[in-house]
């Protein structure tokens, strides 16, 4: 939940994001870093879901054709926290 909370504060606040990063990446070029927010806002969903084609395209090659990718995950909890309402009030910005 916390990281879904992180999510949202970073696709929401660019500045504070910009911050953060500037601060652990050790980076000064803040134009650089905007960029890189504008990315990953855009790339990375609010709620991590794991996906199956995933998991396919990071398994060994030779292993690729017999695996179950849903063997390997599990989003269920991810689920139950969506259909709480969680994520809404999250969005909404309220706790």
């Amino acid at each position: 939940m916390a990281y879904i909370e992180g999510l949202h504060i970073f696709k929401t606040n660019k500045k504070y994001a910009v911050q953060v990063m500037q601060k652990y990446m050790k980076l000064n070029d803040v134009d650089l870093l905007s960029k890189s927010v504008d990315y990953y806002v855009k790339n990375t969903p609010l709620v991590p879901f794991t996906e199956a084609a995933a998991v396919k395209n990071a398994s060994p090659a030779d292993k690729a054709a017999t695996i179950k990718p849903e063997d390997f995950y599990d989003n269920s909890l991810l689920r139950e926290i969506v259909s709480s309402g969680y994520v809404d009030k999250v969005e909404k910005g309220a706790r």
